[in-house]
């Protein structure tokens, strides 16, 4: 009898390892499939974030280009308004036009012109 029931005890620990056996396949498995899967994953992520970063990249690029373009416009336009005013300063200045009338007299009167004859009758 002894040998029966150690029979019986072999065949189930045989089945007990087997089964364990067969658990731990499906576990290495499913392990397997899950590092995959995260793989593939981190793969598509890296992708992605290079993708974002150079678009970002882009972005700021453009951004400091157009800034830049607005500074320079803007610089532009002030030194334009400026040199229009220096302009417009000397045009309606009393002084500037006699100062110029002084100088045009001087050098008419220096060449005899008929206009300053004419002024002064």
């Amino acid at each position: 009898m002894g040998s029966s029931t150690e029979i019986t005890v072999l065949a189930a620990l045989e089945r007990a390892e087997m089964a364990a056996r067969e658990r731990r396949l499906v576990a290495s498995t499913e392990a397997e499939r899950i590092t995959t899967a995260g793989c593939e994953r981190a793969s598509a992520v890296a992708s992605q974030a290079d993708t974002r970063v150079a678009g970002a990249l882009d972005d700021l690029r453009q951004q400091a280009e157009s800034g830049a373009g607005r500074a320079i416009e803007a610089l532009e336009r002030e030194a334009a308004e400026r040199a229009q005013a220096r302009t417009r300063s000397s045009d309606g200045d009393p002084a500037f036009d006699r100062a110029v009338e002084m100088v045009v007299a001087s050098i008419l009167g220096e060449h005899g012109s008929a206009q300053g004859d004419e002024d002064a009758s």
